[in-house]
């Protein structure tokens, strides 16, 4: 049997991401699609969460004072975070786990 000419593994001259860097990895965009980037766009997500339902009355709005405060990128490993983003096959699930325990 031939192998698959598609594999899922990166071939050695491939690098990781490098499908959308001729677009998205140059210039100020590079800044926009970044690692911590995509973390800080998560978090933002989480914050908001966090005061739509204490504006809703579904938690203390202390609680999501704690969550916006605790909502900064530069907190939280961001490869610590792609490590464990394998096991649930998203980012989502250890940001959450690790704002949790913040």
């Amino acid at each position: 049997m031939r192998p698959s000419s598609s594999s899922s593994e990166p071939r050695a001259e491939e690098t990781p991401g490098g499908l959308f860097d001729g677009v998205l990895a140059r210039g100020r965009v590079r800044g926009e699609v970044e690692d911590a980037a995509w973390l800080q766009a998560l978090l933002d997500v989480e914050a908001a969460l966090a005061r739509a339902s204490a504006q809703a009355g579904l938690m203390p709005e202390r609680h999501a004072e704690a969550i916006t405060a605790a909502c900064r990128a530069e907190r939280f490993d961001v490869a610590a975070l792609g490590a464990e983003a394998a096991e649930g096959g998203n980012p989502v699930i250890p940001l959450v786990r690790a704002l949790t325990a913040a």
